[in-house]
């Protein structure tokens, strides 16, 4: 699993600096408005994204017929690239969290935000990844780019509709909730992409 993971890593390397300048700017950009949501919803499209280019490169390469000869299953293949998401969430949370820190965000808000946009993170992950090992990154790519648009619009749409309110007891039942909901959309996501990376032949 470490060489797997190596592997992907080295393959990022020029792509992750391409990231970094991304995220880069786009701080400086929030630091004009200190808006550390604004970093938050960077970070959460981006992390994904690792994994995905990590599929793309194993394509591009012909790796995966050549991986399925070695001595590692293909459920290893295929939560090696969970695993890198799973880095990328952290790697996002961290840069978030020194933006909060840069722009002092109160400490509870800061962590309400990390929590919500890793928590995004995971599930645009969890419906990224059987996706692209289905249909392949170039059809996948579209697909991922639908998920992350829909429910920013739908987000921006809400945020000119009055809604209600909703009580403390509602907030506190939601935020108990979606770490349960998250672990095993993953769960899930993790059990149907390895069925059908068992089904692939290359």
């Amino acid at each position: 699993m470490k060489g797997l993971l190596l592997k992907d890593l080295l393959n990022l390397k020029q792509q992750a600096r391409v990231y970094l300048l991304v995220v880069l700017i786009w701080m400086a950009l929030g630091l004009l408005n200190r808006d550390t949501a604004f970093i938050g919803g960077v970070t959460m499209i981006l992390a994904p994204m690792l994994p995905v280019a990590a599929v793309a490169y194993d394509e591009r390469a012909k790796w995966e017929g050549f991986a399925v000869t070695m001595p590692v299953t293909r459920r290893q293949l295929v939560l090696s690239k969970y695993i890198l998401c799973f880095l990328g969430v952290i790697l996002g949370a961290l840069f978030l969290s020194l933006f909060g820190f840069v722009v002092k965000t109160p400490a509870d808000e800061l962590a309400i935000l990390v929590a919500v946009f890793s928590g995004l993170g995971l599930v645009i992950c969890a419906v990224s990844l059987p996706i692209v090992f289905q249909l392949g990154t170039e059809k996948g790519r579209l697909v991922i780019l639908a998920v992350v648009l829909v429910p920013t619009m739908l987000s921006t749409l809400l945020s000119r509709v009055q809604l209600p309110e909703l009580s403390e007891s509602v907030w506190q039942w939601a935020s108990r909730l979606a770490p349960l909901f998250v672990a095993a959309l993953v769960w899930l996501s993790i059990e149907i992409s390895c069925q059908i990376y068992r089904r692939k032949e290359f």
